[in-house]
């Protein structure tokens, strides 16, 4: 068995959203790829927050105004970057309008977090029966000082409400009605987040990941309008003006919406089906046709199929569609599955949109579909793909 590929994606340092990101990145890729920590040692280099070196993919999860610090840094990363994704619509287009020049091509991949074990911990310095306001920001430079002063404004105008942040504006008198809990551990910000009745985004984000935790654990938010939160369309309300936000909050204390659960095995699959790509053109082996199959709970079957379609004669890209199986068909794959592109649907969707996704994911100029309880010869592809050569006017190839 081939060894697998050396991956670099940038380590977890510090805390928050961009921090927790690459954590959760690098551990859904184990087994897939073999994680290295420097980019000298990697096949495959993704920085993720900034690029300081060359890499193949860089992931870009803001863009700071100009004259910021982060700005010039960020303008060098793309220029090292040989692939950019932004972690939201909101994102691209703030990259395309802030930094032009040729050759930049931005595409979107919604950013998305794991969570844990979370246990909701109400803490001793709430005030009996208070509704707990959540913002946590670790600093307060850029826009989070804007932030800073909106959550102040808020803080004041709803003296009955509890609220809690890490840091507090230097520049501000502290209510009593606010709390300071300093830097907590992930763990501690967590159960913080779980146990309150609303969590407030108060400034120009691009695409909270602390927004995806609160819809996760159940959380309504309320959120600054011209931002990329509205893409993430939380249970909650968005506000402009503080009288918005007032009544925004009060209407956020009134709802505990159901928990949504963050799409981050889609990301994930997005991010393998990236890394595959850049894979082929390093191996300048682009796969004479994309061999997509779709697997509902077909155990008996897919082990079979997904062998025939490795087996071609031609290269090829092998898509593997898990279409919600319960019934551990894709454990039935062994190492196979390393030499395959799996992208997991949480539900069926049906076979249709389950092969359209992997349309979507497809590297090669021919589309071969194939069910997962069926099989092909080795040469299979290679006469379709002979015939369709031989003929370009013809739009479709069936044996």
């Amino acid at each position: 068995m081939a060894e697998l590929v050396k991956l670099y994606i940038t380590p977890p340092q510090g805390v928050g959203g961009v921090p927790e990101f690459n954590r959760a990145l690098r551990e859904a890729m184990i087994g897939y790829y073999e994680i290295v920590n420097s980019p000298t040692e990697a096949e495959i280099v993704h920085c993720s927050g900034l690029a300081s070196v060359p890499c193949d993919l860089f992931t870009s999860h803001g863009v700071p105004s100009p004259g910021e610090p982060s700005y010039d840094a960020v303008h060098r990363s793309l220029l090292l970057a040989e692939r950019v994704v932004a972690v939201s619509n909101y994102t691209a287009q703030k990259l395309r309008s802030a930094f032009v020049f040729p050759g930049l091509d931005v595409q979107v991949i919604h950013g998305s977090v794991t969570l844990h074990q979370v246990t909701p911990a109400e803490p001793k310095w709430l005030k009996d029966g208070a509704p707990l306001a959540l913002w946590y920001k670790t600093n307060l430079v850029g826009v989070n000082a804007d932030a800073a002063d909106r959550f102040a404004d808020l803080a004041v105008a709803c003296p009955d409400v509890q609220f809690a942040c890490a840091v507090w504006p230097s520049w501000r008198k502290k209510p009593q009605n606010v709390h300071v809990t300093g830097w907590l551990d992930r763990q501690e910000y967590l159960n913080l987040l779980a146990a309150s009745n609303v969590y407030l985004c108060m400034g120009v984000e691009d695409y909270p990941l602390s927004v995806i935790e609160a819809m996760a654990l159940g959380v309504p938010t309320l959120f600054y309008a011209d931002s990329g939160t509205s893409e993430l369309n939380p249970p909650g309300a968005p506000f402009k003006t503080l009288e918005e936000a007032v009544r925004g909050l009060w209407q956020c204390l009134s709802l505990r919406p159901k928990p949504v659960r963050p799409k981050f095995r889609h990301m994930v699959s997005a991010y393998q089906a990236l890394y595959h790509q850049i894979w082929l053109e390093k191996q300048k082996q682009k796969p004479a046709a994309s061999i997509i199959i779709t697997c509902h709970n077909l155990k008996d079957y897919i082990a079979r199929s997904v062998q025939s379609a490795l087996n071609q004669t031609v290269p090829c890209e092998v898509i593997l569609i898990d279409d919600g199986s319960t019934d551990g068909s894709i454990q039935q794959l062994g190492r196979m599955i390393e030499d395959v592109v799996l992208i997991r649907n949480d539900k069926p969707v049906g076979p249709a949109r389950a092969r359209n996704l992997g349309v979507e994911h497809a590297s090669a100029d021919f589309i071969v579909p194939l069910d997962g309880d069926d099989w092909i010869e080795p040469d299979f592809v290679e006469q379709l793909l002979k015939v369709a050569r031989e003929s370009p006017s013809i739009g479709v190839v069936a044996p």
